[in-house]
């Protein structure tokens, strides 16, 4: 992607964010084009979580941060939030700071025409939709693979001949003592007995 041709001052700073909502994402997409887009490392903020914590620690850290007359670049408007009120909320107060914006992958939004703020909220309302529908079909395979007798969740610690034997052990041990044996908690203990 080239450098954006946006009506940026020449001493603006321009930053970066680039999110995804869990480790296992991968954001090398979102970097490579930011850094086409004249994003220096420096001025890069990344952070591997989902925008629906209220504790993003680089993004609150990025907009402490940003200055009036910096310029924004984010790949997409679902990078910054996931339903349209986040969004709205968050370039408000982009506006409000002096701070301009831009979505590589959604150059027509542009918040200061009435057809962009339409925009704007149709796409936020489509990244609504599609965290929803995510929501949706993951709810119904867990409870699919739940009826087919698999077990959702994290793996048992022990089976049920050791869960056997940790009930005849606490019946001479304590509870601490079985733990000790066991490697585990005392609290993994009670709910084995």
């Amino acid at each position: 992607l080239p450098l954006l041709k946006d009506p940026v001052s020449a001493t603006a700073r321009v930053i970066g964010y680039a999110r995804v909502s869990t480790e296992d994402q991968n954001l090398d997409v979102q970097l490579s084009a930011l850094k086409a887009c004249g994003v220096k490392p420096e001025d890069l903020y990344v952070e591997k979580i989902s925008a629906l914590n209220a504790r993003r620690p680089m993004f609150s850290l990025m907009m402490k941060f940003l200055e009036r007359g910096d310029h924004l670049i984010i790949h997409s408007l679902s990078r910054l939030g996931r339903d349209v009120k986040q969004i709205h909320a968050i370039l408000d107060e982009l506006a409000r700071e002096g701070v301009t914006w831009r979505s590589i992958t959604e150059p027509h939004l542009d918040t200061t025409t009435a057809a962009g703020r339409l925009m704007l909220n149709v796409t936020g309302a489509m990244a609504q939709f599609e965290r929803d529908q995510i929501v949706e079909r993951t709810i119904r395979g867990m409870a699919e693979a739940e009826r087919r007798g698999m077990n959702i969740g994290r793996a048992k610690m022990f089976n049920a001949k050791q869960t056997a034997a940790i009930k005849r052990d606490r019946k001479h041990m304590t509870r601490e003592a079985a733990a000790a044996k066991w490697k585990c908690s005392a609290g993994t203990i009670d709910k084995y007995v």
